[in-house]
Parts: structure tokens; sequence; C-alpha cells
């Protein structure tokens, strides 16, 4: 092959530099930069002994792109400070803006509690009505906003709206937010194209509804780039498997449909193939939307086609620096997002590597066909898993498999789901026959992700710091390079054989996930929490809350195997605990749904007993002091003391507090209570000491110190979603969980699905690998943003949390009190477990005339007498340390 031509290389990495260090620095030390690069390259231009040099011209384009990038950026990023919009932000008043819509809005999770749609809009903010007159400008924007009307902009639209402003924290790019609190007011109409444009993607997306299924959300995704319709679930076990480039628009995108255009129109000749593709492309960029990041895709698909079909690789490299040259002058934003860095690393390891390896694979009898499928998708998977492990603390295991499992479907999915979306417009019928045979494609697709995110050790865990990122990089080059070595490969050869040796039946007879004799799992389910504790009965389970979002804990009960859930208790009514209440209801027996006695926020109240009603399953109130046998499981009801909650208590506060005993093991589950709530716990006399805690409230800093002395916990659980805005969980919690006296936190952020056991007397915890699940901005406008932030999180995690299996360590010889632990109360407490009601309305209906057994839920009713404070169990010997030291605090 022909020698790489990497003159522009240099150029394309100080562009990016440049680029980034405006952008983590700000204008100041990007201009000092550009000063320092601007004389750097005079001074080589200027010394006639460097111009004989071989890497003079690549020095000196290296430098006059780095003071241009640097230059540029801090200019513009000056100018944006300066301007009087974004004074006007920072001044965090109420306005009227005029804001240019520039992509399509983003539907975001609802805060808790304020129910209803909630929309992220980008755009330029172009006028700013205040006391002192009307202010004039161009700043970029970005809107927050509840209501379904906001959904439904499109692109090039100019809107008017009031709220409050303030300066985006979710940007390194100056960027004004507005915290909307009117629905928009149409000022100007999009321009025709995109009228046309989302015109064609209602259409396609009406007909694609029809598909049923995963079909229905992936194909808009796949075809369109809109993923509004792709469930949680599947979105999660893309990120596992590394699908998530099939689902949206991506440079692949570019190849198979152009592709398929070109080869349709090479026998009219180049020329009219060359223009004939060149309007598709343009086409299918004004249909997905001309955003950065379709426009990043198309010029990278272009570029991966060109190598494909031309195989000038010697050309295709400068091509590619020249892209990112322009696309980050154009867009300097482009340098932080990690969809640009993963387009320009898979780009590059297609036309660089894939070609070597396609040849030696042939080399060795592989017909042509087989031996690309299996080299392109390695190489990229290879190439862009330094980038995916920094920004997500993981490396996937399966990606390749998953990736040549669905790389069949393909190209079945795009070119019939593209004829589709073109016969969707004027012949409906037809569209549906295509779309019918395209929907099993993508099924398959979504099976691919379902079925190998399920996997074990799908995910292991991997240091996202800079030093972990540059360590994998160099393992992702240095171990191809070294099994070139005949007998290193023989070797290697080898050890994957013995290892798949050893593997794969202990991987059979255990069944991976969940882990054998499990008594809790903590669901991934973002921020949120979504517990499930172990009744002893295979299939049947107690759920604690349900997250935000259905399918994501549906999976995670199917993942359980649970079809049985004989008492749902929902700790309290906010969004992230009860909005994926369908999730549990659907496809399985629910007995009871509990809750406590707050009732607020009302809508999600009226909601809660809308979807039990509709499945016909009883909702009823979990009085203070009640105890329930479920199984082999007995709970105590701790809090909240209901005379409480209208006059002292909020909405967290009100959250049941719930003690479960299941043989040698006490779970304290607090849903999300705070500073007053863990008081009254302490002052009620109860006895807190617990084995395992369900931290309160996601690990906030709101906290007592005495409330985690008082449980003792020796393992915690926090359900909390990666990379959320609030924080959680806080150094704070952390710090107080440690000094507490626990062994283990897990959390549902670096572990994804966390899991508790204790088999002959033995504590263990496990996590199945990090969060998939990507917390989405609901941060209040206004919030600064600490400047120079990197993209890296800088993580130092406990041995525990970053292996599949954690240490175990012994429980305390002694099981707990049996049946007569009661919770403070009055003789005159009232029935432990009644029909809920609500503000003033009747009884729910279906709790009468269900006729479905209730064999294993014992109720008792507080017994008549005075208060009395619940039996403390004995004093629990110290157990012996672990074997292996993790790093706990003594």
């Amino acid at each position: 092959m022909a020698p790489l031509d990497l003159r522009l290389v240099p150029a394309a990495l100080c562009v990016w530099g440049g680029s980034l260090l405006v952008l983590w620095g700000g204008p100041a030390p990007g201009g000092t930069v550009a000063g320092a690069a601007a004389v750097g390259a005079v001074v080589v231009a200027a010394v006639p002994g460097l111009r004989a040099r071989r890497w003079w011209s690549g020095l000196l384009a290296a430098l006059i792109c780095l003071a241009a990038a640097a230059g540029m950026v801090a200019l513009r990023t000056a100018q944006v400070h300066g301007d009087p919009l974004f004074q006007a932000g920072l001044d965090g008043s109420r306005a009227m803006v005029v804001i240019q819509v520039d992509v399509d809005p983003v539907a975001l999770a609802a805060q808790p509690g304020r129910p209803g749609e909630r929309f992220l809009v980008r755009g330029t903010l172009r006028e700013i009505v205040i006391t002192k007159g009307t202010l004039a400008g161009s700043v970029p924007a970005t809107v927050f906003a509840d209501g379904a009307e906001w959904g439904a902009i499109l692109p090039g639209a100019q809107i008017s709206t009031s709220g409050r402003l303030g300066v985006d924290a979710f940007t390194g790019w100056p960027t004004v937010s507005i915290q909307a609190d009117a629905p928009p007011t149409m000022v100007a109409a999009p321009v025709w194209w995109q009228r046309v444009g989302g015109a064609f993607r209602n259409d396609f997306t009406a007909v694609a509804s029809t598909a049923g299924g995963e079909a229905a959300g992936l194909l808009p995704g796949i075809v369109l780039g809109d993923r509004t319709g792709i469930s949680p679930a599947l979105t999660q076990d893309a990120k596992i498997t590394g699908l998530t480039h099939l689902l949206a628009v991506s440079g692949s995108h570019f190849v198979i449909l152009c592709g398929a255009v070109l080869l349709v129109l090479r026998r009219a000749g180049p020329r009219i193939a060359a223009v004939g593709g060149a309007v598709f492309a343009l086409a299918l960029v004004v249909v997905v939307r001309p955003s950065p990041s379709v426009l990043r895709a198309a010029v990278m698909g272009g570029l991966t086609l060109s190598a494909l079909l031309v195989g000038r690789t010697r050309s295709t490299v400068p091509a590619l620096a020249a892209a990112v040259i322009v696309l980050l002058l154009a867009d300097p934003e482009l340098a932080e997002d990690p969809g640009f860095a993963l387009s320009v690393q898979a780009t590059a390891a297609i036309v660089l590597v894939a070609p070597r390896w396609v040849a030696a694979l042939e080399r060795r009898g592989w017909p042509t066909g087989w031996a690309s499928l299996l080299a392109v998708p390695a190489v990229a998977q290879l190439g862009t898993m330094p980038v995916i492990a920094g920004l997500s603390g993981t490396v996937s295991v399966w990606a390749l498999p998953a990736n040549i499992l669905a790389a069949f479907a393909v190209p079945m999915t795009l070119i019939l789901g593209a004829i589709t979306a073109l016969l969707a417009g004027w012949w409906v019928d037809g569209a549906g026959v295509v779309l019918h045979a395209a929907a099993p494609a993508a099924e398959w697709i979504a099976f691919s992700a379902h079925w190998v995110a399920g996997w074990p050790l799908a995910l292991v865990p991997w240091p996202d710091d800079p030093a972990g990122v540059i360590a994998l990089g160099v393992l992702v080059v240095g171990i191809p390079l070294t099994l070139r070595a005949r007998r290193l490969r023989a070797v290697a050869v080898t050890l994957v054989w013995g290892t798949a040796a050893v593997l794969v039946p202990v991987t059979a007879i255990s069944g991976g996930w969940p882990p054998t004799g499990w008594t809790a799992v903590g669901c991934d389910v973002g921020q949120g929490d979504g517990f499930v504790v172990a009744t002893g009965i295979p299939g049947e389970a107690v759920v604690f809350d349900t997250g935000p979002e259905p399918s994501v804990m549906d999976r995670c009960l199917e993942r359980l195997g649970i079809d049985h859930v004989p008492l749902l208790v929902l700790t309290h009514l906010h969004a992230d605990h009860v909005d994926g209440v369908a999730g549990v209801l659907g496809g399985r027996t629910v007995d009871t749904v509990a809750v406590g006695p707050g009732r607020e926020p009302a809508a999600a109240w009226i909601a809660e007993l809308q979807q039990a009603a509709a499945a016909g399953v009883p909702v009823t109130e979990l009085a203070l002091g009640a105890r329930l046998t479920v199984g082999t499981l007995t709970l105590f009801v701790l809090g909240p003391d209901p005379s409480r909650v209208s006059r002292f208590l909020g909405p967290n506060d009100q959250s049941l507090v719930v003690m479960i005993e299941t043989g040698s093991v006490r779970m304290l589950f607090t849903g999300d209570i705070e500073d007053v709530g863990q008081q009254s716990l302490l002052a009620s006399g109860a006895d807190l000491r617990a084995d395992v805690l369900k931290i309160p409230h996601h690990g906030s800093a709101k906290l007592r110190p005495d409330f985690m002395d008082a449980v003792g916990a020796r393992i915690v659980l926090i359900g909390v979603g990666a990379g959320n805005d609030f924080g959680h969980p806080t150094a704070v919690a952390l710090r107080l969980a440690a000094q507490a006296g626990a062994r283990m936190v897990l959390r549902t952020d670096t572990g994804g699905d966390i899991a508790v056991s204790a088999t002959d007397g033995v504590l263990a915890g496990f996590s199945r690998g990090a969060s998939m699940i990507r917390s989405r901005s609901t941060r209040p406008a206004g919030t600064p943003r600490r400047r120079g932030r990197r993209p890296w999180r800088s993580t130092r995690r406990h041995l525990c949390e970053q292996v599949s299996r954690s240490t175990s360590e012994p429980v305390a010889a002694g099981r707990s009190p049996s049946g007569r632990f009661r919770g403070p109360g009055s003789r005159r407490a009232p029935l432990g477990l009644r029909p809920a009601r609500g503000p003033a309305g009747p009884r729910v209906p279906g709790s009468a005339g269900d006729d479905r057994p209730r064999r294993r839920l014992r109720i008792s009713r507080p017994r008549d007498g005075p208060a009395r404070r619940p039996p403390s169990r004995p004093a629990r010997a110290a157990p012996p340390r672990a074997s292996l030291r993790c790093g706990y605090r003594r």
C-alpha cells in the first residue's frame, strides 16, 4: 500500500487543541496562545536554515492553524461576552425574548413536583425586551420549557416567550439560558424546505408507528434521526453493546444510503452518479435536520465512502484532516462534543486500518464481504474505545459480536426504511408494505442489543481519568502491533481459548446476572429509585419505587425473572420514584400498591390512582407501626407520622420508611427523607440499626451524621443517575457513610444494577456494570459553571465498586427478632394496611371483587396498650475483617 500522507494531521490536532483551550480556559489564555503561535510561525518562516527540513511545512501549518483557531475562538467568545444580550442574561432578570430555533426540541425528564412534558430548545437569541427597552443582538441560547406545544416547533422558526434569564451551565460556549414560563408565540415561520422536511418526517413517523414493537420507534431513529420513540431500555442496551451509532444518524447512515444511490446511478456514468449522490446527500441533510452533528456525520460518512469506493487511502487522510479543520473553525463547540470525537476516530480507523485488515484476512482465505464485515466494525470499535471509556468509565466487552450480529440487518433497515419514507407522503398503502418488510430487520437490531446486553460482564469498569484513557489507547494500538509476531499470536489464541473454556461453563451454570442468592437489587433507572427485594419465593419480589421510566424498570424485573409482585411500595409521589409504575404493572401480577400518607403532588397521586384502577390493583395506605409479612420478609413501617405530614413535613420527608428483616439481614429503605424526616425517626426511639441502608435522597447533602451513626449500615445502596445535575451522591454523604462504618457503597451510576446477597451468613455486594443511562439536564437557569471543567470526570473509586463481583464479608451471628417488632404508635392505632383515600375522593375502584389470592401477605393490627418502643436487637459482635481489603475506612 502507498505511504500515508500525514502532513495535515498536526494542523488538525492544533485546531482542535486551540479550540479546547479557549472553551475550557476562556478568551485570555486563548489570546496568549494565539499570539505565541503566531510569533512562532513568523520565526519558523523567517529562519532560512529550517526551510530545508522535511518537517518545516508541517510545523508551519500547525502553528498557523493553532494561532488561527485559538485567536478566532477567543475573539468570538469575547464578542459574545460583550454582547448586551449576554450581559442581560448575567443579571438573572425576567424578560420577554425573541429566539430563532436552530434544532429540534429535545425532550427532558420532568422535574420532581412539575408533571408534564419538558423540553430543551436551542437557538439564537435575537431580542430581549426589558424595562429599560429592547436589546438586539445575536447570542446562542437554550430554553427550558414545560408544555407539549414546545415539542412541535420546527427549526428555522422565530418564537417569542417570556421567562427568567441566566447562563447555560451545560456548554463551554457562552450561552444564555431562559426558564420559560409562557407558551411560545410564532413570530416568523420556518423556511419552506424546513416545513417540507418536517412534513416528511411526520408522514414517515405516522406510518412507522403501525409497525408495533421496537421497530415503531427504531425505524424513525435509524432513517431520520428521530429518537423520540426509542424506548430508554433499548437506548441503555445499545450503549452497553456499542450499538448507539445505529439508533440515530451517523457516518454509516450516509455511507449506506449514498452508496446505494451511487450503485443505482453508476450505469449513467461517474459524473451523473456523483451529482446524484451529492443531491441525495443534501436532501438527506435537510430531512434529518442540518444540525452540527448531522453535518459532521455527512462529512465523515462521505469521506469513509470515498475511502471504501476509491481505495485511495493516501488522499483520504488529508481530506479527513481538512474536514476536521473546517468543521472546528466553523463550529468550535464541536471540539468538546463526544460525538465529533467518536466520528473522527471511527473514520480514521476505518480509512487507515480497515483496508490492511481486510487484505490480511483475504490473504488467509476469507471472502471479501466477510472480511469487511469483520474488519470494519472491529477497527471502528477499537478506534473509539478510549473515548467511550473516558466518557462512561467502562469498556464494552461484547461490542464487536453485537455489531457483527446487527450488521446483517442495518443495510436492509436503512434502505427499506428510506423507500418507506419516500412513499409515505403520497402512497401510504405502498409505504406500509415496504415498512413491514423493514420491520423484522429493525427488530433484529433491537434483539441484538437486548440479548448481548444480558451477557455476563457486558461492561467492565475502566478508569475514566486521562491516565486511564491514555493507557487504554496504548493497549488498543500496542496489542494489535504486538500480535503480528507469530509466537505471540499463538500464545494469545491459547489464552483466549483457555479463558473461554473456563468462563463459558461457569457462565452457563451461574447464569450471569443476577447473582445467585440475591436478597436485594437496585435497578439502574437513571436519576431515581427502583429497588427489588426477594421474598424467598422464585419469581416473586417486593418492589420499592419504580424510577422515572417504565421500560427501564420493566427490563430490570425481566432480568431478575420477576413475574409476581405481592407488594409495590411507592415511598412518595415524585416523578423519579413513581413514573415507572407502568413498567411494573405491565406483564406481571401485582397484588397491592402501597403508599404513605402524603398526597403531593396532587397530579401524580391522581395518575397513580388511575393506573392502578386500570390494572385492577388496589391501592392501600401503610400506617405508622404496621407490620407485614410477605413470603420470608417481615416489613415494619417506621415513618412518617401522619399527624405531622400536612403541617411539618414536605413531600420528600413524607416518604415511607420501612425496615425489612429477612433471615439474619436487616435492610432500611428511606425514600427521600431529609433533615426533618431523619430527626423524626431518631426522636421516635425506633431501632434503626441495619446491615443494609438505602441512603436517603440519592445521597444528597441533607444527611444527618447522628442518623447515619444510628443505622450503622455496612453496605450502603444509592440509586442515582450518571452525570446528574444535582451533584448526587455528594461528598458529604459518602464521607458520612464511611464514618458510620459502611464497608461497601454500591451506586447505580458507577455500578449499573447493584445487588446484595446473604448466603450462609456472608453478606456480599455485586454490580452489573457502569450505568448507561445519562441524566438529562434540568439544572435551573443561572447556575454558575466552574470554568476549566474537563469532560473527563476524574474519579477515585473503591476497588469493590469497579469489579462485577465485589468483596464479601461475614455477617455477625444471630437472627433478627421474630414477629415482636412493633413500630411506634398508640394503642388505638388504625389497621396497619387500609384502603387509601384521596384528599376528598371515594375508595379506589378495583379493591372490591378482586378474587386473586393474597395468600402470603399477612397484616397485623397494633395491639392495644401504651406506646412502646420496638425491642432492640441484641448487640452484634464485631464482624471479622474482610480478607480482601478494599480501602475501607475503619
